[in-house]
């Protein structure tokens, strides 16, 4: 293998980002993370005044110290001091005497409040995440488009999935892998169990690192089949496959390949053999500038075969190509992990750069319950058509994409998002301003006269941040709550939150001054006599003979059609080759507008669903109401991991009679999860009569 690079430490720290986490204190000595906040995790700083002393239980007496030298045994002094004043653990990680004077520590906000009030403290901030730029190359697969934007947002971390790297070798050490690499063997003929070279970290750092990988939880495994000098011998590769095909049998797990040769014909059968194990094989097409063909394992059909690409979509000048290539992926410039430090980094070019990209994304594939035999199928679907720059003689142009997808992989642009759908039963309009702790602020709707909740929202996330909640809501006597889990409302002691209850372009209630909860009641369960009129279904010509009927059938594409309320509709997932469909979350609900069925004894509901995030034993429900009744009938039901998985669409198909001297029904699909992160959508609704 012949790599250019040239080598380079990288110190690219962004300033850290902070989230909210618990509440300040009445003399603000309680910094809170804006973003990225560790639960339960502080920095004290100590005053740095070399005058200033601390005290045993925080008030003067025989045991003062000066804090000109700070060190272990003041930590845990103080730290021991608070515990005992909280009746809990104070647990001190770190201390700190030359750069700031203090320590990091686990304790309860309770206990950093309590350390808050020594006179000695200086303040106590909430310790963060802090992080490293996204590299370009992750960046540009997790997007159709360029410009890059900067982040990475890929479709699943690779969680549960091992991935072999078979190279020179990796630092398992390193901390891009944060102990999740381990040595395998050695059958490079050196008899030295480490990367001595560096191109096996940079390449397992791109597939499974902490920051510059693809699928950042995947498990390393390191194979050393090449020696220092990054050159080895066929047979100590082939060695080294049939040790995986071993040590991966019965686990989900992908190998990289970055290397090559001539053309070899046992060299291909061990890597077909290996792919069609169960273990998804991708190798670098290598980089001669030439056909893919004449080097081995490139040229084997059975296994992944990657191009390069520049951060501009062009082949990468160096790029093999031709028939025997799958797919491009980014390879110029790309920065990883490098050998030496552990927190060593190196930026090179090459397919060998390319590949790990798309065994990251094999991985990713796999740990989202991907059957190792639809990985490359899948890898090649999902992939942005028609991206790459004069790929070469006989390539496809297809380049790696790891993001978000439905079933169609490369959508078209979405069309102009249309005006909401009307709303013809009643408006229902929460807004609220959180105060500095959005997170004990929750709400729940529930109908009185059907004793269901019909809406929820919170805990927030975003501090003294207005949120606008709308609901369309039927008839009926509806309570709002409003609740504050720390008891203390959201105004005026932490902030200065608020909230106004609007029904139907009215002002109801306004406040933000309560205690644990306030609770709201407005309209009536006096129901209206005869179905809703409006903005219902088109007529239907009445049916003749026995075949089902027409009566309404939407995809979404345009707009919410008869699904009532605003922000339902959704451009994540669609079937079967559309960008738009319906979505709801937890226990919230879909619900139609009247529909006429005058004409009808039996209609017929289908749509198709794709869930994702839920658990099993998650479940959602079918329900209809008739004009002239006051509550909704389940109709039916489907289960998670009985009746559907997640992200695999399903078809729903239920048949409804129609009691005689009703002539219209109204469908609502409710959810019944508790996770934040479940959601079920909802596409290719057609309801027929007969």
């Amino acid at each position: 293998m012949n790599l250019r690079f040239s080598r380079s430490i990288l110190l690219l720290l962004a300033l850290p980002a902070f989230a909210h986490g618990t509440k300040r204190g009445p003399n603000n000595k309680i910094k809170l993370a804006k973003e990225n906040g560790i639960d339960n995790e502080w920095i004290i700083v100590m005053k740095t005044d070399s005058t200033q002393a601390i005290y045993e239980g925080g008030t003067r007496g025989r045991n003062r110290k000066l804090i000109k030298t700070f060190d272990s045994e003041d930590a845990q002094s103080i730290a021991n001091s608070v515990a005992n004043s909280v009746a809990e653990n104070v647990q001190v990680h770190t201390v700190f005497s030359n750069a700031v004077r203090g320590f990091s520590a686990n304790m309860s906000a309770k206990a950093a409040e309590k350390l808050a009030e020594r006179p000695d403290v200086d303040y106590v901030e909430q310790d963060a995440t802090m992080s490293i730029s996204t590299t370009w190359g992750i960046d540009r697969v997790d997007q159709r488009n360029l410009p890059l934007d900067g982040a990475f947002a890929p479709a699943g971390d690779g969680t549960g999935v091992t991935a072999y790297i078979l190279d020179t070798g990796v630092q398992t050490s390193h901390n891009e892998f944060g102990g999740r690499a381990t040595w395998g063997i050695n059958t490079s003929g050196d008899n030295d169990d480490r990367d001595c070279h560096g191109h096996g970290t940079h390449v397992a750092g791109t597939v499974g690192g902490s920051v510059y990988g693809v699928a950042k939880n995947v498990n390393i495994v390191a194979v050393k089949v090449l020696q220092c000098s990054g050159s080895g011998s066929t047979s100590g590769v082939i060695q080294g496959v049939e040790w995986v095909m071993n040590d991966a049998a019965g686990k989900k797990a992908t190998a990289n390949m970055s290397l090559g040769g001539g053309f070899s014909p046992s060299l291909n059968t061990a890597v077909k053999n290996l792919h069609n194990s169960g273990v998804p094989t991708v190798v670098a097409a290598g980089n001669d500038s030439s056909s893919a063909c004449n080097y081995s394992p490139a040229a084997e059909p059975a296994v992944i075969t990657v191009g390069s690409t520049t951060n501009s979509d062009a082949r990468s000048g160096f790029s093999n190509f031709g028939s025997c290539l799958d797919i491009f992926a980014p390879g110029s410039g790309i920065t990883a992990a490098w050998i030496g430090a552990d927190s060593a980094t190196n930026t090179i070019s090459g397919t060998s750069m390319a590949s790990p990209h798309v065994c990251g994304g094999a991985a990713l594939l796999l740990g989202n319950n991907i059957a190792a035999a639809d990985v490359t199928n899948l890898l090649m679907a999902h992939a942005t058509d028609d991206k790459v720059g004069s790929p070469g003689s006989g390539s496809p142009n297809k380049l790696l994409y790891v993001g978000p997808v439905g079933p169609t992989p490369a959508p078209t642009p979405a069309p102009p998002t249309p005006a909401p759908t009307p709303c013809i039963a009643n408006d229902f309009k929460l807004t609220i301003t959180t105060d500095n702790y959005p997170a004990e602020t929750t709400w729940t709707l529930v109908n009185q006269c059907t004793n269901e909740q019909h809406a929820e929202g919170g805990p927030y996330d975003s501090t003294n941040t207005q949120f606008v909640e709308e609901e369309c809501i039927p008839n009926g006597e509806y309570t709002f709550t409003i609740n504050d889990s720390y008891g203390d409302g959201i105004c005026c002691g932490y902030g200065s939150g608020s909230y106004a209850l609007e029904y139907n372009g009215n002002i109801i209630k306004q406040g933000g001054e309560f205690a644990g909860s306030e609770s709201t009641t407005f309209g009536s369960c006096a129901a209206p006599t005869n179905a809703p009129t409006g903005a219902t279904a088109p007529p239907v010509t009445a049916p003749t003979g026995g075949d089902w009927e027409l009566i309404y059938e939407d995809d979404f594409e345009t707009g919410q059609g008869l699904f009532m309320g605003t922000n339902k509709r959704f451009n994540v997932v669609s079937y079967p080759d559309g960008e738009w469909s319906l979505r709801f979350r937890k226990t919230s609900r879909l619900t139609t507008e009247w529909l006429d069925v005058p004409a009808y004894s039996q209609i017929s509901f289908k749509f198709w669903f794709y869930a994702d995030g839920t658990e099993a034993g998650d479940n959602f429900f079918l329900r209809v109401k008739f004009n002239g009744e006051k509550s909704y009938t389940t109709i039916d039901e489907w289960v998670s991991g009985t009746d559907f998985d997640n992200q695999e669409w399903v078809q729903g198909t239920v048949i409804i009679d129609i009691p005689e001297e009703k002539n219209a029904i109204q469908f609502q699909i409710r959810g019944d999860s508790n996770e934040r992160n479940d959601r079920v959508y909802v596409d290719q609704v057609l309801v027929e009569g007969k």
